[in-house]
């Protein structure tokens, strides 16, 4: 008779190293996974301690503070195999990042590594653990549920939450090279890291909490202290020359920031910290889209002196970029391929590798990331074989934001970079403007690094500085002793302009009045209307001509006198908006003055000199708005004194065409002129108005820069100059 039983399937202890060996193949591959496993378990910090490890034998720490694991979640999770947690749990408690784990590889991983594994966890609000597992128990010919592993249970609630893993006795020896393997691995397959969109101040930031950061740190032998393994990639980041970092709003519109390494402006150390306007119009596809993006700017070839390193160190800098340079794509968390690998060009960066005219651009120059957060492909979708995303509509809009971003956050950077002692000094064609400070700081630094590089103790890294310093500031010291050579030239070619202006004020002072006075006795005659009209219109011209002609005259007698003096910033402009009164009314323009605080005095300036910033960026803003149709003109004068009442600052903004991107960077340049002699120019330019602005104000210890316009304007001109003391007013 047959008989039926019930029977079930057994599993030999020997699975365990078979699977080991033949789901985790690379050493590098488990200890990556045993990474992410950290990182799906909220950990913000993982350690890895390799001790003694140049040899098999050694010892792995990975240490975590993460979630650690309660008792059933060791015993369900961890020496179960196939558990479905994963499945059923996608994204992690905290923070809730996707898991990046694969299923079940983790403790393969331990057993791939070392011959014996101790885990120490413990979860809030749950004792620690301790759970000890000797692989070699694991062999065939047994069941694999009869060989027991001890888990202590430590009454210990003070610990630190987190896990470690201690992996003893490795299977092989792990070299520096090998560990900075397992590191490139693990930077490629997960975020470098998360950007925190904070929207009251408009920054992106590296996020305070939700940050993963992995650290490898080795001790051989009898070394004392751990030793940090460094991976080129981490060492460039502080290198950078400029961060452009940005998001999309909720509203769809795209913000985009600019920070700057410090450099020096006039012999002062200072960077650039700016805000850059985007496309006016929102990104409409993108809105509620939770995008973000951080990009690092390197100039690489041979310009070590901007970076202050040694040529070899240049040298790690461009041939690491030469292989990972270029803007990556991560889709919640992960790593999507192709977008920013070598030969891939989806921003289209290396198509306007010349718009720096003559400071190179594209992917070789930039090391960064976009972070796209969609955890329900609403808005991105992956192709079907995972290999990149469905390119519709809104992955155009996202190319087209973050290109542009990068390529005026680019452009920003250049502008004011070209205005260094660094960039001045390394390019022959441009020289730093000659001021006494700059030529007292660089005589200075002449005479420092000199002695530094005489003085038999100084180390190998002071030389190396000095070194530095001594061929910057040699180059800067005749650069600027030309460039005063050149503006004295200038200055003879402006003295003879200034004498036939003179002139021709004379002639129009003594012209102007008798006509005035032949249109007031035509007008007392019994004239048609439209004729009155007209020669009052006329009249009206003349007055603001004698009116400007004055100012004029005004501003040449004061040229006799070379004393310096403190100027009352804001008498001189309500002297200046009455004169400019009938031009605003004819132009049709509305002036706006915003003065806060009582003394906003200017130090050692000529009274000429701020008659000539007043008159010259006036013009500017009103050739701006002239080039404009159907808006109302606008201009903004700000005033204010800095936070620490050291300087006074004088804004000028309009409503402008604006300033184009690509002009930014030469705006300051002499005979640089946007104009032409078309009708719709209203007037031809010679170029040197903001050039000889710019010499006057760094002259006078001073600034003048491109800042950020208010809202309802295109451009705004600041000028930074030194605050006098009411006891020197004259």
């Amino acid at each position: 008779m047959d008989t039926t039983e019930k029977i079930a399937f057994t599993v030999d202890a020997g699975i365990i190293n078979r699977l080991g060996l033949e789901l985790v193949a690379k050493s590098e591959t488990a200890v990556a996974e045993l990474i992410k496993n950290a990182y799906d378990a909220d950990a913000n910090v993982v350690n890895l301690y390799f001790e003694n490890a140049h040899l098999p034998g050694g010892k792995l720490i990975i240490k975590d503070d993460g979630n650690g694991m309660t008792k059933s979640q060791l015993i369900d999770g961890f020496m179960r195999l196939a558990t479905s947690d994963k499945i059923h749990n996608s994204v992690s408690e905290k923070f809730m990042r996707p898991k990046a784990g694969r299923k079940g590889i983790g403790r393969f991983s331990t057993q791939r590594l070392g011959e014996q594994l101790t885990i120490n966890t413990k979860a809030e609000h749950s004792p620690a653990l301790e759970l000890d597992i000797h692989w070699n128990k694991y062999t065939s010919d047994i069941l694999l549920g009869t060989v027991q592993n001890n888990l202590t249970t430590q009454v210990d609630y003070n610990s630190e939450i987190g896990t470690t893993l201690n992996i003893n006795r490795l299977r092989e020896k792990w070299s520096d090279a090998d560990i900075k393997r397992v590191y490139r691995y693990v930077a490629d397959l997960i975020q470098p890291s998360y950007l925190s969109i904070q929207n009251n101040n408009n920054i992106v930031e590296e996020s305070k909490t939700e940050s993963f950061e992995v650290n490898f740190l080795r001790k051989d032998d009898n070394e004392i202290n751990w030793t940090s393994v460094a991976d080129p990639g981490v060492m460039m980041l502080n290198r950078a020359l400029a961060t452009i970092t940005g998001f999309i709003d909720p509203d769809g519109k795209g913000i985009v920031n600019l920070t700057t390494k410090e450099f020096k402006l006039n012999g002062v150390r200072t960077s650039l910290i700016d805000s850059i306007n985007t496309e006016e119009e929102p990104y409409p596809v993108l809105k509620g889209a939770s995008i973000a993006f951080k990009a690092y700017y390197y100039i690489g070839g041979d310009r070590n002196s901007y970076y202050g390193i040694t040529k070899s160190e240049l040298k790690i800098i461009t041939d690491h970029l030469k292989k990972n340079g270029g803007i990556k794509l991560y889709r919640n968390g992960f790593r999507v391929p192709k977008y920013g690998d070598t030969g891939n060009d989806w921003l289209a960066l290396d198509t306007r590798s010349r718009i720096g005219n003559g400071i190179p651009f594209g992917n070789n120059h930039l090391l960064g990331f976009v972070q796209l957060t969609d955890p329900n492909g609403k808005i991105f979708e992956e192709s079907a074989g995972r290999e990149g995303l469905i390119e519709r509509e809104a992955f155009r809009e996202l190319q087209k934001f973050v290109s542009t971003a990068i390529e005026n956050g680019f452009l920003n950077f250049i502008s004011w970079f070209r205005k260094t002692d660094e960039y001045l000094t390394l390019n022959p064609e441009r020289a730093p403007t000659p001021t006494t400070n700059v030529v007292d700081k660089s005589v200075q630094d002449i005479k420092d690094a000199t002695k530094t590089l005489t003085n038999p103790e100084s180390t190998e890294d002071e030389r190396r500085d000095a070194a530095i310093k001594l061929d910057i500031s040699t180059k800067v010291f005749v650069k600027t002793t030309k460039s005063a050579i050149n503006e004295l030239e200038m200055m003879r070619v402006l003295a003879g302009v200034g004498l036939t202006i003179a002139e021709f004020i004379h002639e129009i002072k003594q012209i102007v009045p008798s006509t005035l006075g032949y249109i007031e006795d035509t007008l007392k005659h019994n004239l048609d209307i439209s004729v009155t009209r007209n020669l009052e219109n006329i009249s009206e011209a003349l007055g603001s001509l004698l009116a400007y002609t004055s100012y004029f005259d005004e501003t040449i007698s004061k040229n006799i006198i070379r004393e310096l003096q403190t100027i009352n910033l804001r008498k001189s402009l309500d002297v200046f908006k009455e004169i400019i009164e009938n031009d605003l009314k004819r132009r049709h323009i509305h002036l706006d003055m915003e003065l806060v605080g009582k003394d906003l005095l200017i130090d050692s300036i000529h009274p000429s000199e701020v008659n000539t910033i007043l008159q010259n960026l006036y013009s500017n803003a009103k050739k701006a708005i002239l080039k404009t149709t159907g808006i109302k003109g606008r201009i903004l004068i700000k005033a204010h004194k800095n936070q620490d009442e050291s300087r006074v600052i004088l804004e000028v903004q309009d409503n402008g065409i604006g300033i184009s991107s690509k002009h930014k960077d030469r705006i300051f340049d002499a005979f640089f002129t946007t104009s032409s002699e078309r009708k719709e120019d209203f007037g031809t330019s010679t170029g040197l108005g903001l050039y000889i602005l710019n010499q006057i104000i760094r002259n006078r210890d001073g600034l003048i820069n491109l800042g950020t316009a208010d809202p309802g304007y295109k451009t705004a001109f600041i000028v930074t100059l030194p605050l006098g003391n009411k006891e020197n007013l004259k």
